[in-house]
């Protein structure tokens, strides 16, 4: 399978985005993809461990042009970035980049703003009132504001808080490190006791994490008692910059590294470990 990718190296490096033509292709590693850089040389990623399961979300995620065809009653999701070179951005451009999308299909649309990394107060002021403006010029659409923890908790604490309108639902993003699940279950119950203010308001959690992985046992304990409040929990792999050149460092050879894979089984592996079940492979609901 052809596709086109960046030059991880001279993106970090060399601050270059350097398109270049890419090849997705099966061996005994997985999924791996090839590509080979002017300046880096070939370089091979591993981009999933099962096959099988790659393949079965690729034939899912039916490109945008598609969607009108595709069977899937999952809703349509369309992300915005609110944050733009430390501004918030106008609603219209919000409404544009939502009806972009949702005009194109006959699927149940969800607008989710992600707030980015929000560091002053009039930040959070000013992304409260976007909010509260789009969700008021989009009268049958639900929208859910992911932040980071404390921006998050900034929110809640606001008298005329985006989440006291109904259609507004909460997501919060967690950047958890191995050492640090402590701390996040208490960050987390935090959360639960400030949504309380909010009546009936449901949340998720999109949960950032990076080899070596943290055990994710007592996020699992602490979900178990949120039944009916904690409606997801979305895992990403996001591998840190040291991390990258790391392994960039390391790599003195054409051979495949696989120490700082965003491969999702591992992130699967782990919760099967923490349950003590296996995880069907079948039983995910994917996203477009």
């Amino acid at each position: 399978m052809h596709t086109q990718t960046l030059c991880a190296q001279c993106l970090l490096l060399e601050g270059i985005k350097r398109p270049l033509d890419a090849k997705l292709e099966s061996n005994t590693h997985g999924v791996v993809l090839g590509y080979v850089c002017p300046v880096h040389r070939e370089q091979s990623t591993l981009v999933c461990s099962d096959a099988a399961f790659f393949t079965r979300i690729h034939d899912f995620s039916s490109d945008i042009e598609d969607l009108k065809t595709s069977t899937s009653s999952a809703p349509l999701i369309v992300e915005v970035d609110c944050l733009i070179n430390g501004g918030i951005i106008p609603i219209d451009v919000v409404i544009s980049q939502f009806s972009k999308f949702s005009g194109s299909t006959e699927f149940d649309s969800v607008l989710k703003l992600n707030g980015g990394t929000l560091v002053t107060l009039d930040q959070v002021l000013g992304f409260n009132e976007l909010v509260l403006c789009v969700e008021q010029a989009l009268s049958a659409v639900s929208i859910v504001v992911e932040l980071q923890f404390d921006r998050l908790m900034d929110l809640c604490r606001l008298k005329n808080s985006c989440f006291f309108k109904a259609r507004v639902y909460p997501s919060v993003v967690y950047y958890l490190k191995k050492g640090g699940e402590a701390q996040c279950n208490e960050e987390l119950s935090l959360l639960v006791e400030s949504l309380k203010r909010f009546k009936a308001l449901q949340f998720s959690i999109h949960l950032l994490v990076d080899f070596p992985y943290p055990s994710l046992d007592l996020l699992m304990e602490f979900l178990k008692r949120q039944v009916g409040v904690a409606r997801a929990l979305i895992v990403s792999r996001q591998r840190s910059i040291r991390h990258l050149l790391e392994s960039f460092s390391s790599s003195a050879s054409l051979d495949l590294d696989t120490t700082f894979s965003a491969d999702p089984i591992l992130v699967l592996e782990e919760i099967e470990r923490c349950e003590s079940v296996q995880v069907s492979r079948n039983g995910f609901c994917f996203l477009h």
